[in-house]
């Protein structure tokens, strides 16, 4: 049996979506130049479509469906 530990102090991914940068912040979701904490990742990438605007595609019909969830402010 072999034995693995993780690094605890190890940085989380940081996804970029639209030219924004989404991070992970006190259990949920934060878009760098906004206040705001999200849910999920999909109510942030829901936040900055509505903030940017222009046509959302096609293939994202269920994600948009769930709307933007807001669950705190920074």
């Amino acid at each position: 049996m072999r034995l693995t530990f993780s690094d605890s102090t190890a940085q989380l991914p940081k996804y970029h979506y639209r030219g924004l940068r989404i991070s992970r912040y006190a259990g949920g979701w934060m878009i760098d130049g906004d206040d705001n904490i999200y849910y999920s990742l999909d109510h942030a990438y829901n936040a900055i479509d509505k903030r940017l605007g222009g046509r959302p595609r096609k293939g994202f019909t269920a994600r948009h469906a769930k709307g933007i969830k807001i669950i705190g402010r920074k």
